[in-house]
């Protein structure tokens, strides 16, 4: 469709502050700015006792501020962690929400300051349910990985234990009122989580650009995140301490954030957030396993975007291929992949799918609202059904 047949709307009203050291040069200030004096900490089990959360935390507590910190989020967290975190928030009459660390530690704490401002449980405000009635508390966010993207997006994804599923909460309530993205919180990112993390972003970059609710802004956002992550994430993943190439990534990854935070993401999503949920593994490491397959099944739905992904792959790793075009993207993107570390599918889980559980996942993965009709070709159980076999096989 041609941009004259289009309508769309673009809003990104987080405030980003950038750069080496900017946590500690600009975020005490700010909270003062806006007469914040007691704040919960939002963040996982694995920073609580490291030195970057500590560092925090003393910044703070040495500048007077009344810190309380809420650090049992798990991987795909779950609702329990958001009415723990809630409850220590009321306990402590705070005014203020610090998400510190990756996206699950992120999507906790949106999804704390949902329920701390509008009561209930936080299923109540999937999507179909209740609206989220806004404005809600400052939100900060301080990633400490480089690939979810939530630190500017308006939705937080939450996982149910009674029926296995992954619920999108989405608001532009829920946009963090400002993110600091410093790049020196990467240099201790253990290398797998670096590139779980990356290739979420290339995905999300990928899939924002070619999906059926792509708009030129986010287009031009995804297209440069994916130049960005094709070029850097295996230097940052290769050379430990390049802040350099993390720093590229983490802003590939912010902006591959703004980009589907207005046009979507799409069938990966819908696969990803099943198996996740189904058998926990983690969100960046299902995205990148899926993507090759989904990209295989989108090819002639987009092809002239498809052939353009492609040649930032053949320009920055001089590829030589058979057909040089856009049929070799899925393959090109398994050989990207696998160099860092991904597995070609999810056999290493020695998993044996029973007819039942593949329907069920299949009926998963098509409901999953906010993203399976935002795929650029249309897909049928069939087709749904083909691609888990694949995955699993």
């Amino acid at each position: 469709m041609s941009n004259s047949q289009k309508e769309f709307s673009f809003n990104i009203s987080t405030k980003i502050e950038f750069g080496k050291g900017i946590v500690n040069k600009k975020l005490v200030n700010y909270l003062e700015s806006i007469n914040v004096k007691r704040l919960l900490i939002v963040s996982d089990n694995g920073l609580k006792n490291t030195a970057i959360l500590q560092n925090l935390i003393e910044l703070l507590v040495d500048n007077g501020l009344d810190v309380y910190q809420f650090t049992d989020v798990e991987p795909n967290p779950k609702s329990v962690s958001v009415t723990l975190g809630e409850e220590k928030y009321i306990q402590n009459d705070c005014e203020c929400i610090i998400g510190f660390g990756g996206g699950s530690s992120i999507d906790v704490a949106k999804a704390i300051n949902v329920v701390v401002n509008n009561k209930g449980n936080i299923f109540d405000y999937r999507r179909g349910g209740k609206e989220v009635i806004g404005p809600l508390s400052t939100l900060v966010i301080i990633p400490t990985t480089a690939g979810t993207g939530s630190e500017v997006t308006n939705v937080s994804v939450i996982s149910s234990l009674e029926d296995k599923r992954k619920y999108v909460i989405a608001s532009d309530y829920l946009r963090p009122t400002i993110t600091f993205l410093d790049p020196t919180l990467l240099l201790s990112l253990p290398r797998n989580q670096l590139a779980f993390c990356g290739l979420d972003a290339l995905v999300h970059a990928i899939e924002a650009y070619t999906n059926r609710k792509s708009q030129p802004i986010s287009d031009g956002l995804a297209l440069d995140a994916i130049n960005m992550i094709v070029s850097d994430l295996p230097i940052a993943y290769s050379k430990k301490d390049d802040l350099e190439s993390l720093s590229n990534v983490m802003l590939a990854s912010t902006m591959a954030g703004m980009a589907f935070s207005e046009s979507g993401v799409a069938l990966v999503h819908s696969i990803s957030h099943t198996v996740s949920s189904h058998f926990n593994v983690p969100h960046g490491l299902a995205n990148a396993v899926i993507l090759p397959y989904v990209v295989e099944f989108n090819l002639l739905s987009e092809p002239e975007k498809y052939l353009k992904i492609f040649d930032i792959f053949e320009e920055k790793h001089n590829l030589i291929y058979s057909n040089g075009n856009h049929t070799d993207l899925p393959e090109t993107i398994r050989n990207f992949t696998k160099k860092l570390g991904i597995p070609p599918n999810f056999s290493y889980l020695n998993i044996t799918l029973s007819d039942e559980k593949i329907n069920q996942l299949c009926l998963d993965t098509m409901d999953d609202k906010g993203t399976f009709p935002k795929n650029s070709r249309k897909a049928e159980f069939n087709d749904v059904k083909n691609l888990i076999v694949k995955l699993f096989e």
